[in-house]
């Protein structure tokens, strides 16, 4: 995984939307006993690279955002998240709505 990334680094910048399926380590991605397993290879990617955002699935318990990441599982539930990425605000739309 990690020269993959390396390999796509050249082409990110401050306009980049990182999609990825699992987080990176450190950042939303406590699992079993809250624990992070999220991928170290990618946090030092997001550690070099100045991204507008990363937007991941995968640790449905930490749904929600810190800084320019974004945790968007939604693990059977029915929500979503609608982000802006000129103003970077976001917003939780739930099945009757709004959040």
């Amino acid at each position: 995984m990690k020269s993959d990334l390396m390999s796509l680094e050249s082409l990110m910048n401050s306009r980049t939307v990182l999609v990825t399926h699992g987080p990176a380590y450190g950042v939303l991605d406590a699992g079993v006993l809250d624990q992070p397993c999220g991928s170290s290879s990618l946090a030092e990617l997001l550690n070099r690279c100045a991204l507008r955002a990363h937007v991941h699935g995968h640790i449905h318990s930490q749904f929600g955002r810190i800084g320019r990441t974004f945790n968007v599982a939604s693990g059977g539930r029915k929500r979503a998240m609608i982000i802006n990425l000129e103003t970077m605000e976001h917003e939780v739309v739930v099945e009757n709505g709004l959040l």
